[in-house]
């Protein structure tokens, strides 16, 4: 799995930063420090109505009977429901975190562009702002997909092209 290979990247060089679209633990489960959640997280539900973080353990039912509804958690803070820490279709990305990922973008070196096609916003903005800034930027798609000259393109499984990457680079 390529998360691997991104996790083995950051003990070779000073600073890395992830930032994914993913919205489990995969990359912290592999061993990566520094991850942006740029869609939230499935392990970070929060309120509804004041989105309050619910640290509470989330409760274990049984599988309802076919057809039966089960209600979600209600806030300790101000009894609204409990929804996934996760951004749906229509809502803004988190500030914080995007922010941090523009931040990432404009201080890097090097931005690797993994599995992703480029061209859904805000998220495209990124390898364009760290080329705007001086970096290099790589591009690891099984798609073959246009560039610019400036950019270099890895065509291949995510998971190939990155362990060539840190083998060919730090072996």
């Amino acid at each position: 799995m390529h998360i691997r290979w991104v996790a083995e990247l950051a003990k070779h060089v000073p600073h890395l930063t992830v930032v994914t679209q993913n919205l489990e633990d995969l990359h912290e489960r592999a061993g990566s420090q520094d991850v942006v959640h740029l869609h939230g997280s499935l392990h970070s539900p929060r309120c509804i109505a004041c989105s309050a973080p619910y640290l509470d353990d989330l409760p274990s039912l049984p599988i309802p009977e076919e057809g039966l509804r089960i209600d979600p958690p209600r806030c300790g803070t101000c009894g609204g429901l409990i929804r996934p820490g996760v951004v749906w279709f229509g809502e803004m990305l988190p500030q914080a975190e995007w922010a941090m990922a523009l931040a990432a973008s404009e201080e890097c070196d090097v931005f690797i562009s993994v599995r992703t096609s480029g061209v859904v916003y805000p998220a495209a903005e990124l390898p364009l702002r760290a080329l705007g800034k001086g970096a290099t930027v790589v591009r690891v798609n099984p798609i073959q997909f246009d560039i610019s000259c400036r950019e270099f393109f890895m065509h291949g499984t995510a998971s190939e092209q990155l362990h060539l990457l840190v083998a060919s680079a730090f072996s």
